[in-house]
């Protein structure tokens, strides 16, 4: 059964607290397929990382915030932890808060990134401190709906995501697609 997830005023703070991130940017991500169309080719996709968590869902790389720790603070920790991967604290941008628990509200925060720090993100993450027992993979999803059915709309629908991860990319998708 799915959780009721309850939307709150973003940074609204819980008895406890977690903060994710949402990493995202744009490419051309079918420019070398030569038998699609010159506009499908052409197309920038939004894509956005997940992380395969430990308990088989899919989610945004993050978690906990501690106790005297500021909520980017905790996001940027949690992505070095998961990813091995530094970021800038002061290009998170919070996007949406939700009550995830009856005494946790989550933190989604939004940093956009480049082609070339998704190959980072990639080649770092078998160093990653919590590597292989926190998180075991990372995919970046392509934002983009197909005629045949497939897409971003049937990976919502069919695989298992951690709470309000279908909300948050839909807002990611609002905001950058």
């Amino acid at each position: 059964m799915k959780r009721k997830v309850i939307e709150h005023i973003p940074g609204s703070l819980g008895k406890r607290n977690a903060a994710f991130v949402g990493f995202h940017f744009k490419s051309e991500a079918w420019r070398g397929f030569e038998s699609l169309p010159v506009e499908a080719r052409n197309k920038e996709i939004l894509q956005v990382a997940l992380n395969l968590r430990w308990d088989s869902r899919f989610g945004f790389p993050g978690g906990l915030v501690e106790e005297g720790e500021s909520l980017k603070h905790g996001a940027v920790r949690e992505v070095r932890e998961e990813l091995n991967f530094s970021i800038d604290e002061s290009k998170l941008e919070l996007l949406c808060t939700h009550q995830v628990k009856d005494d946790l509200n989550a933190h989604f925060f939004t940093y956009e990134i480049t082609e070339e720090e998704k190959r980072l993100m990639y080649k770092n993450l078998l160093d990653a401190p919590h590597f292989g027992f926190e998180i075991s993979g990372l995919i970046f999803l392509q934002c983009v709906n197909h005629e045949s059915g497939k897409g971003v709309d049937s990976f919502l629908e069919n695989t298992s995501l951690a709470p309000a991860v279908d909300i948050e990319i839909k807002k990611l998708m609002e905001k950058y697609a």
